[in-house]
C-alpha cells in the first residue's frame, strides 16, 4: 500500500500534519475514524458505552485488537493516530510502546487535565498531561462530594441540548432562542478545542520519541520511559 505525501487532520482539536509516503493507522477508531486512515483498529465491536451509543464505523480495512498488543510488524505504518483512546486503556505503558513500535510517527490526543477535572467522564481511567516532554498518565481518584456537584452542573450546562452525552444535560428552550443558544455552545466548544485548552496533544517521531510516565494510585508509581 503506497501513498504520496499528504496532509491529514487529527483529533478533536484538528491538529494538522504532513505525513510521509506510507499507510496511516487509526487506533480506537470507534464511531469517528479519521478520514485519512488506511487501517482501523478497535476492540469494542459490540460494547458501545464509550461511543455514547453510536454505531461502530467499519468502512475500510478493520482489525479487532487490543491497542496494547497491535498485530503489526515494527514500523508498518508511516503515521498512527490515537485520538481519545489513551485515557481509557488499562495499560497506557503498553499502548505507548505499541504506538511507537508500529509507526514511524504519530499523534496522541486525550482530554486535558483541565477538561477532565471540569467535565469528568466516569469511564476515563487516566488524567493525561504533558510535563518535560513526557506524557503523564495519572490514575483518577474518587472525587470529593463538592467537586462532584459542581462539575456535574458545569457538564449539564456545557453540553446543554445535546442528546448524545453520557450524563443528563440541561434542556434548551424551543424556537430561535434555543437554536441560537445551541449554536453558541457548540461554537464555544469548537473554539476551546482548537486552542488546545480542552486537550492534551502529543506528536511523536524519530526526532521526538514517545516518552511517558504512569502514576497509578497505589505505589509503586508505575512505568516510565526516560
Amino acid at each position: 500500500m503506497s501513498h504520496p505525501q499528504r496532509r491529514i487532520v487529527a483529533g478533536w482539536s484538528r491538529r494538522r500534519f504532513v505525513v510521509d509516503d506510507g499507510p496511516v493507522l487509526d487506533v480506537g477508531s470507534g464511531a469517528f475514524p479519521n478520514r485519512a486512515a488506511d487501517v482501523l483498529v478497535d476492540l469494542e465491536v459490540d460494547d458501545d458505552r464509550h461511543r455514547h451509543g453510536r454505531q461502530l464505523v467499519i468502512d475500510r480495512p478493520f482489525v479487532v485488537a487490543r491497542v496494547e498488543a497491535l498485530p503489526f510488524r515494527d514500523g508498518a505504518f508511516a503515521f498512527v493516530i490515537a485520538s481519545h483512546i489513551a485515557e481509557h486503556v488499562s495499560d497506557p505503558a503498553g499502548l505507548c510502546r505499541e504506538l511507537s513500535r508500529a509507526a514511524r510517527r504519530g499523534y496522541v490526543e486525550t482530554p486535558s487535565p483541565f477538561a477532565d477535572l471540569l467535565l469528568h467522564e466516569e469511564y476515563h481511567i487516566w488524567r493525561v498531561g504533558v510535563r518535560n516532554g513526557k506524557l503523564i498518565f495519572k490514575e483518577k481518584a474518587e472525587r470529593p462530594r463538592l467537586l462532584v456537584v459542581s462539575t456535574d452542573r458545569i457538564y449539564r450546562l456545557f453540553y446543554a441540548g445535546r442528546h448524545d452525552c453520557s450524563r443528563p444535560v440541561a434542556r434548551l428552550p424551543g424556537g430561535p432562542v434555543g437554536r441560537a443558544m445551541a449554536f453558541l455552545l457548540r461554537a464555544l466548544g469548537a473554539a476551546l478545542n482548537r486552542v488546545g485548552l480542552m486537550h492534551t496533544r502529543y506528536p511523536f517521531g524519530p526526532t521526538s520519541p514517545l516518552r511517558f510516565e504512569v502514576q497509578p494510585l497505589q505505589a509503586p508509581r508505575g512505568s516510565s520511559v526516560p
